[in-house]
């Protein structure tokens, strides 16, 4: 092994001849050495024996590139570095990795790729999963599987993934899913809430077996729409609610029916029906807060009748007193014969609001001349009647016992 500078200096002819043997054993051995020649040129080679690698000078001859090692290995057989005006590029074998500046590095491992920067995976390309690590935080990230579903993670959390029937975001308990037949899937606690199935029916759908289902299905509580266009709204398979060719029907009974109730309403009138031939409360009507309301009238059938009750029971009631002007507050009253201005044709019997108000001011709603034309709810009238009447009979009584004593004397 020998290195040259390969400048034959002028000299006596044993050192002329020492000098050109040594360079022409530089050449065959390649310049072999621990050390760079001192004089190096373009294309030059030269063993490296220090670092056990083959070298040859680049073009600008400013630098050593490494082309393999003296014991014809490959390269990266050994470590190596490379450096460069603006970079520094190691190869570590004990790491199996490519190695840059700045903690940058590749590492290549049981048949795995993964990428650093700063010292932190941002990219790993494993046997069968690939992952893309945010280098901040660890737990954020994107997975790919052998499947190739894909998941993106965040602060440890699947806020997104592809599988085989689709796509879920977020990927927890609340999830939009797409999945296999362009399902369109809305997910809170694992449980349904809004879907759209393949066959293009409809779900709104709570926690529970409640939910609004349209076109088709023969679930207990739903709203179906049918082909026909009508529309059934169903709770635990009672049908409280419909639409079809008659109208709207709230309840659970059609012409067919034996049980239940219902309001039909149709282009003029709403029908209350019930089949039964027993007492039936088609309506009641409650006042108060939720948790105190107390009933205050219903309207009832028998089979054969209707009763339009108002709460009238005494434990409801105080400061009761006997009515005793009823004469005279009946005789305010001006009863009249008369014609509504939209039905000139047909004559009444009545009252004018404002003048009943003196008497019995609890029978009229609204104030003489305001924006809210007058009502009167004749049948409170009857009390102050009955008074009246009450205190007829009793002079009427107490006149037939005076004529009765002039006829016996």
């Amino acid at each position: 092994m020998a290195q040259h500078d390969y400048v034959i200096a002028n000299q006596s002819g044993s050192a002329f001849r020492a000098d050109l043997n040594n360079a022409l054993s530089a050449t065959v051995t390649g310049n072999s050495g621990s050390s760079a020649p001192s004089t190096t040129y373009a294309y030059m080679i030269w063993n490296d024996t220090t670092s056990n690698q083959r070298k040859i000078r680049n073009s600008a001859n400013n630098a050593w590139i490494v082309l393999s090692t003296l014991s014809g290995g490959n390269v990266f057989d050994d470590d190596v570095t490379f450096n460069g005006a603006s970079y520094n590029l190691v190869w570590d074998k004990s790491d199996n990795a490519l190695e840059f500046a700045d903690n940058a590095k590749c590492t290549f491992g049981n048949g795995d790729l993964e990428i650093y920067h700063d010292g932190t995976n941002n990219l790993i390309l494993g046997s069968p999963t690939v992952l893309i690590k945010n280098k901040a935080n660890s737990e954020s990230y994107i997975r790919c599987n052998e499947n190739a579903e894909v998941s993106l993670f965040h602060d440890g959390s699947k806020k997104f993934e592809t599988w085989t029937s689709g796509a879920r975001l977020p990927a927890d308990n609340s999830v939009l899913a797409i999945g296999a037949g362009d399902d369109l899937r809305f997910w809170h606690n694992a449980t349904n809430s809004i879907i759209r199935n393949d066959t293009g029916n409809l779900y709104l759908r709570n926690a529970g077996d409640y939910y609004l289902q349209v076109n088709g299905g023969s679930n207990e509580n739903a709203i179906v729409a049918g082909t026909n266009g009508a529309v059934k709204l169903y709770y635990d398979n009672s049908k409280k609610f419909s639409t079809y060719s008659a109208g709207v029907l709230l309840g659970d009974i059609d012409s067919s029916s034996t049980t239940g109730s219902g309001i039909v309403g149709n282009s003029s009138q709403f029908v209350h029906k019930h089949p039964g031939t027993g007492d039936h409360d088609f309506n009641e009507f409650f006042r108060g807060t939720d948790g105190s309301q107390a009933r205050v009238g219903y309207i009832r059938t028998n089979g054969s009748s209707t009763t339009y009750s108002t709460s009238s029971d005494y434990r409801l009631k105080e400061n009761e007193v006997v009515i005793s002007d009823g004469i005279t507050r009946l005789k305010t009253l001006k009863p009249y014969r008369f014609n509504f201005k939209v039905d000139p044709d047909t004559t009444v019997d009545g009252f004018f609001a404002h003048e009943v108000t003196p008497a019995v001011p609890e029978a009229i709603t609204g104030e003489k001349d305001g924006t809210e034309m007058q009502g009167i709810d004749q049948s409170k009238l009857v009390p102050l009647l009955t008074a009246a009447l009450q205190e007829a009979i009793t002079k009427i009584e107490t006149l037939e016992t005076k004529v009765a004593a002039l006829e016996a004397k």
